[in-house]
């Protein structure tokens, strides 16, 4: 895990969501931990599978994880100035939030320096996931649980970020050969005009006579006929499914199915 890449990331984040309005600047340790990963996948697209930061993901019941990612956020969070608000939580653990409190002028300085560091892929991508999903909890791991290495793993296992590599694409491509041009004598210009109109008529001819056709078919409706077939795809149906609770259990082929990628969350880069 390259340290000092990791913490380039938590605090540009936290210097970014300081930008937003008072009440979005927190962030918790699960966003952080989260733009990081989305900064690595990004990285990865890029850079033939390799990250960023050289986290060793996996996939924990709070999406993409890791202790010594998270172990490394307080003292990020802490070298840039922000202050670490702790609050009673109704789960495990109290409720942290760190935040960055600057002047304006102060802040755009420290966010152009840490910038500067950064790979140009990570910079857009930074700040457009940070100011879309501030520290809205629900959103962000929506968004990161649809990423393609989240797909394909199972829970327990580590994260393979060579399900996004790009396929390289050529900058310049060959000239097309040059159509001959194709110059026709006056005789045939009038010959080939004079076919275009027949077609053409043609064509209107037979549109005019399918709407005419078209306008002659009459639907009537048998409501006791509608009924009828109505109440026997009903009973195809079987009976009604009975109301109250239910417990659904699933079997843990399910993480390695086809049907859970049926979508992802693409095109972070930019």
């Amino acid at each position: 895990m390259n340290k000092d890449h990791l913490t380039l990331i938590y605090q540009y984040a936290l210097l970014l969501a300081a930008e937003e309005e008072w009440d979005q600047r927190e962030l918790g340790p699960i966003h952080l931990l989260k733009f990081a990963y989305l900064a690595d996948l990004t990285y990865a697209e890029h850079n033939k599978g390799s990250t960023f930061t050289g986290v060793d993901w996996k996939f924990h019941n709070f999406g993409p994880w890791s202790n010594p990612a998270h172990d490394l956020i307080e003292p990020a969070a802490l070298g840039i100035g922000a202050d670490k608000i702790t609050r009673p939580s109704d789960y495990e653990g109290d409720y942290i939030r760190f935040v960055v409190k600057e002047d304006p002028e102060d802040l755009k300085r420290q966010v152009d320096a840490i910038r500067q560091k950064l790979p140009m892929e990570l910079r857009g991508v930074l700040q457009r996931v940070v100011h879309e999903y501030k520290s809205d909890t629900k959103k962000l791991l929506h968004a990161v649980y649809a990423t393609m290495p989240m797909l394909l793993a199972a829970p327990g296992e580590p994260l393979d970020f060579h399900s996004v590599v790009r396929e390289p694409t050529a900058i310049y491509a060959p000239a097309e050969a040059a159509e001959p041009e194709i110059i026709l004598s006056k005789k045939k210009q009038a010959r080939l005009k004079s076919r275009m109109a027949e077609l053409r008529k043609k064509c209107s001819q037979n549109y005019a006579k399918a709407r005419a056709q078209q306008s002659k078919v009459v639907t009537q409706e048998n409501p006791e006929e509608l009924a009828e077939v109505t109440a026997w795809l009903d009973q195809l149906a079987g009976p009604e499914f009975p109301a109250g609770g239910a417990t659904v259990h699933f079997t843990d082929e399910v993480w390695k199915s086809e049907s859970r990628r049926g979508g992802t969350y693409d095109e972070l880069s930019g």
